[in-house]
C-alpha cells in the first residue's frame, strides 16, 4: 500500500495493539471527534502459517473492512520496521500526533518507548481500555496491590469499585452468519473465525442462542465440547471484542433472568484477567525472569530433546501428550489442559518454565501476555501464591476424562 506522508500528511496515527476493533474503542472515537485524515497500523502476525497467525491475520482483514469504511488505511508491520516507520513519518510530519491503547508489560512497553522517542510526549496520547477496572479506580495503588487474586477481588468489590461500561462509537453493518459459526468443530479440533464481527457473533450465540453461558461455573473444565467454555478468549487476547463488553451482556442477562452463577462465573475469570494486567505493570521485567516474583529459580534442566517431546505430544503421558497435540494442531487448549501441561513440564519434567511459556506465546489462538506469564509463574512456583501446586496428570484425567474420549480423539 502506497501512502502518501508528504504532499498529503495525515493527521496522526492510530496504532492497534491487541485492540483489533472500532466498537468500544477509545482511540477510534478520538479520531472520530477530530476528523482529518488518519493512517492506522498494527503488527503482522509473527508465524502467519501457524493456527495462531491465521486466526490474527483474519482479525486484521476484519479490522481492515472496517477502516475502509471510514476512509482509514491499514498498514500491516513487522515489530522490527515500526521504529523506523514512525520516524520517517514524524521527519515528513513534525506535528504528527499518535493514538495508541496503554501497555501493561515491560517488553510491550520498551517497544512502544523505543518507536515513539522521537515524538515530543504532548503529541502521544495513551488510552486505557485494556481492563474491567481503571487503575485509578482501584481502592489501593499498585504498590499495594494484593500478593494473590482473592484478597484483591474482595477489595474491589467491597469498594464497589464500578466497571467501565463500554463506549459507544463506529456502527458495524449488519452481520450475516451465511451459515457459518465463529467457532466450530472441524474433524477434531475447534476452528476460531477472526474478526470483531465474529467476536461479536460468538458472544450473541453464547450468551443469547445457546445460553450456555448460564452453566459456565459447571462445564468450563470440559475438554470436547463448543460451549463448554465461552471460547471468547481469543477474541479478547486480539481485542476483538472487550471485557467490558461482555460485562455488559452479563449485566443484560441479570437484567432479564436474574442472578446467574454461570455468569458470575464468567466475570471471577474477567478479574482473573485484570489482576494479571495490573500484577505485570507492578512487576516489570521481574514477569519474564526465570526467578519470577518470589525471586527464587526452581530447580532446572535445560534438556532440548525432552523440551521437543514435551512440544510434539511425545511425553509418554496420554492426557499430556493428547493437549499438546490439540495445541499443536488448532492453537487451542482448555484451562484444564494448560494447567496439566504447565504443571507436567515445571514440576514433572523440571524443564524451564519460560520455554513453556514462549512455546504457548508461539502457538496460543488467545495468547495474552499478563495472563500467560503469570499463570505459568503460579504453576511454576514462583509466582506471588505462596502454594505449592504440582498437578498429577493420571488423577485429573481419570477426573476430567474419565472414558478417556478426549484422550482417544488426540491419541494420533
Amino acid at each position: 500500500m502506497s501512502i502518501d506522508f508528504k504532499d498529503n500528511p495525515p493527521k496522526g496515527l492510530i496504532w492497534f495493539h491487541r485492540d483489533l476493533r472500532v466498537n468500544d474503542h477509545a482511540g477510534m472515537n478520538l479520531v472520530l471527534e477530530s476528523g482529518g485524515r488518519w493512517i492506522a497500523l498494527a503488527l503482522s502476525p509473527r508465524n502467519p502459517l501457524s493456527p495462531a497467525g491465521c486466526f490474527e491475520r483474519e482479525c486484521l482483514d476484519d479490522l481492515e473492512a472496517s477502516l475502509k469504511l471510514l476512509e482509514i488505511p491499514l498498514l500491516r508491520l513487522e515489530s522490527t520496521e515500526v521504529e523506523s516507520f514512525i520516524r520517517n513519518v514524524f521527519h515528513a510530519n513534525p506535528d504528527l500526533a499518535l493514538l495508541t491503547s496503554r501497555r501493561f508489560n515491560s517488553r510491550d512497553q520498551k517497544l512502544l518507548d523505543s518507536c515513539t522517542s522521537v515524538l515530543p510526549k504532548k503529541q502521544i496520547t495513551l488510552y486505557d481500555h485494556g481492563t474491567l477496572y481503571l487503575e485509578s479506580d482501584l481502592p489501593f495503588s499498585l504498590d499495594g496491590l494484593p500478593a494473590t487474586f482473592s484478597p484483591f477481588q474482595r477489595k474491589i468489590r467491597a469498594a464497589k469499585t464500578q466497571i467501565v461500561p463500554p463506549i459507544s462509537g463506529f456502527s458495524l453493518p449488519e452481520i450475516s452468519t451465511n451459515g457459518i459459526a465463529p467457532v466450530e468443530l472441524q474433524d477434531r479440533s475447534f476452528r476460531f473465525r477472526g474478526g470483531e464481527r465474529n467476536a461479536i457473533l460468538r458472544l450473541r450465540d453464547y450468551f443469547w442462542e445457546s445460553r450456555a453461558v448460564m452453566h459456565y461455573h459447571e462445564t468450563r473444565n470440559g475438554l470436547l465440547a463448543r460451549d463448554d467454555s465461552s471460547k471468547l478468549s481469543p477474541y479478547l487476547a486480539q481485542g476483538c471484542i472487550s471485557a467490558r463488553q461482555v460485562h455488559a451482556e452479563i449485566l443484560r442477562l441479570q437484567d432479564q433472568i436474574g442472578p446467574s452463577k454461570g455468569a458470575e462465573a464468567l466475570l471471577y475469570e474477567l478479574e482473573w484477567r485484570d489482576y494479571f494486567k495490573f500484577l505485570a505493570l507492578r512487576s516489570g521485567d521481574r514477569l519474564f525472569s526465570a526467578q519470577g516474583l518470589r525471586n527464587e529459580e526452581r530447580e532446572s534442566s535445560p534438556d532440548q530433546k525432552q523440551f521437543e517431546r514435551w512440544c510434539a505430544g511425545e511425553t509418554g503421558n496420554d492426557f499430556i501428550d493428547a493437549n499438546m497435540r490439540e495445541l499443536k494442531v488448532s492453537g487451542w487448549m482448555s484451562n484444564r489442559g494448560r494447567q496439566n501441561v504447565a504443571s507436567f513440564l515445571a514440576r514433572i519434567m523440571k524443564l524451564p518454565w519460560l520455554w513453556g511459556a514462549s512455546w504457548f506465546e508461539e502457538n496460543l489462538s488467545d495468547f495474552d501476555v499478563e495472563t500467560n506469564q503469570g499463570n505459568w509463574m503460579y504453576l511454576a512456583g514462583v509466582g506471588t501464591d505462596p502454594r505449592d501446586r504440582i498437578f498429577n496428570p493420571d488423577l485429573q484425567a481419570e477426573n476430567y476424562d474419565g472414558d478417556g474420549a478426549y484422550r482417544k480423539r488426540w491419541s494420533s
